[in-house]
Parts: structure tokens; sequence; C-alpha cells
């Protein structure tokens, strides 16, 4: 995926008809968090406008990380220094998880605790999380002697704000990482605790994370943005003459939309095409006459020529990336 990120921050891919931060930012206010602080370092101007573009209406707080190249654990020390709260929830920004996650996080915490942990029991993905012979953490990625594995965490977390301290010295160590908080932590004999919470969640870490991300919530949309031409599962619509939406979306003569698929505003579907299922078509991009797009996303002003096919794949800027290239019919 790193050659997709250089051009666009992680957080601004696409979520169907949203971005990775944006869809965060709903499921987070659906469990019931209010205010937003957001540490931006790669491309932080482009995450910045997104942010007074299309969340303009959230409570965010956007921090500018000078030194992002040290690691996570410098962005998180930089939020810190920007929050007036306590306790933080501390999220990654290329996490996408329900509500019902945050909200148990949350009814989990424990006051005394300097960090409360959420882990998905029994799951693989993420960050592996061992216990001890008494159920308490014990480590975090790498297992202690003597322990179990427990589950598998997103690093979604509870923090209480003063740890700020330990993540400076930290990070003067060498260590870049939130894991190696918890570590420490663990290795000095605090209590870290978790709480398990339900899935799924995607950590979009790769293209294909990003596709199995996009193929189930299109499964699951309920309402698309205002402008979008969204076509459920299950349903195709043919096109026996051209049209124009008031969003500048215009399908082809001959062409069909398979669903679920999203075109959105100022995109276009050329004659004789078929785009889905699984598709996403965003951000002013073109399919060409007689070419056809399945379990991809189309976004970046790309324009995909005449007569291709576009098989599970992300196509951003007419570069593509992923589990399979653009072939020739």
């Amino acid at each position: 995926m790193a050659a997709l990120t250089e051009h666009v921050p992680k957080a601004l891919l696409p979520c169907v008809d949203d971005t990775l931060l944006g869809r965060l930012v709903v499921t987070l206010e659906a469990a019931g968090v209010d205010s937003f602080t957001v540490a931006v370092g790669w491309k932080g101007s482009r995450v910045r406008r997104h942010v007074e573009t299309h969340l303009r209406d959230k409570k965010i707080d956007m921090v500018d990380v000078a030194d992002y190249e040290i690691g996570p654990l410098q962005t998180l020390v930089t939020a810190l220094e920007h929050v007036e709260d306590d306790v933080v929830m501390v999220v990654p920004a290329d996490l996408v998880a329900n509500a019902e996650a945050a909200r148990a996080l949350l009814r989990s915490w424990d006051c005394h605790d300097p960090v409360t942990l959420s882990v998905d029991i029994g799951s693989t993905g993420g960050s592996a999380v061992y216990v001890d012979s008494e159920g308490h953490l014990s480590s975090i990625g790498v297992p202690s002697s003597g322990a179990r594995f427990l589950g598998s965490s997103s690093m979604m977390l509870l923090m209480r704000t003063d740890i700020g301290d330990l993540c400076r010295r930290l990070i003067e160590n060498g260590q870049t990482r939130v894991v190696d908080v918890l570590n420490t932590l663990l290795k000095r004999g605090d209590h870290v605790s978790h709480t398990s919470t339900p899935g799924p969640w995607f950590d979009i870490d790769s293209v294909s994370a990003l596709l199995n991300l996009n193929h189930y919530y299109l499964d699951r949309v309920a309402q698309v943005q205002s402008g979008c031409l969204f076509v459920p599962p299950g349903d195709t619509v043919h096109f026996g003459a051209p049209v124009r939406l008031g969003s500048s979306i215009t399908i082809g003569a001959g062409s069909e939309i398979r669903g679920p698929t999203l075109v959105g505003p100022g995109c276009s579907v050329g004659g004789d095409s078929r785009a889905g299922p699984y598709t996403i078509l965003v951000d002013d991009s073109h399919l060409g006459l007689r070419s056809e797009t399945r379990e991809s996303i189309v976004f970046g002003q790309s324009r995909i020529g005449d007569d291709m096919v576009v098989d599970s794949c992300v196509v951003h800027g007419g570069v593509t990336y992923g589990r399979n290239d653009c072939n020739e019919p």
C-alpha cells in the first residue's frame, strides 16, 4: 500500500461515499464521542482541507505533527499536548470499526488503570494480545513467558493523558510505537485493563484490506450522500439511452450498473460499459467505452480507457494498485 499512500494520506482513502476519516468520525459520534483531535503529518495540509470542507460541522481540532517521521508515538504525544481532558480515546486513523465496539470500550473504563485496550477475543488480525494465568494482560505483540493468546487488538484504547511523559521518554530511547507504551506499563507492573469489543473491524494496511472494507460496507449501505448514484446489492440498472443526472453524473447508452455499486458526482460511465458489482467510482473519475469494473475502487480523477477490464484493484490518478492489474479483455 506504500505506493498508493505516497499520493493519498490513508485517512482520505475511500470508504463507499466517504473517507476512512469521515467514516471514523461518524462511527465515534454514534458511540457518544462529541469532540476530536486529529493529528496530521504526511500531507497534513490535504487532510486539513478535507476536514474544513467536508467535516466542518464537526468539533475537530487539527494538530500538525512536525516530527511525524519518528512514528505513531510522536503523533500521539503531539496530540496529547493539545488535549485538556484527563482521559482520551485513541484510535488509529486507518481503523474502521463499528459504533458498538467504541461504546463497549467507553463503558469499560476504570479510572484506576492508565490504559484500557479493546480486544477482539480469538481474532488473529491486528496486534496479538497475551494474558497470564489469571487472565491479566501480560504483553502485546510478542508473548511473555507462560502467557497464552487471548485475541487481537485494533489498538483502539482509552488512555489517561498523564502518560504523555512516559511516551516522551520512550521516544528519547528510540521506541516509536504505541504498543511500546503498553508493554512498558505491563513490564513495570501497571495494570492495563482490557475489554472485549465486537467486530468486525478493519485495519487498512493493504490494498486488499481497503477492497475488503468497501466490499463489506457496499453490502450494508442504508443511505448515501446527496448527489451519488447507488445501485443496491442484487439489482442491475440498464441504460438504453444516455443519462445525465443533476450532480453531473453521466451514463452512456447501452451501459449497465450492477449492484452494489456507487457512482459519485462528476463521474461518468461510457457507453456499452459495465460498472459493478462491488465498484466505487468517485472523485470525477471516468470509465471508458465498452469497459468493465468489478470489485474495484476508482478515484482521484482517474480515467479508465476504452475496452478495459478493471478487476479487484484500486485505481488512483490513472495508476493501478492491488491484487490484479487492468488488462485488455
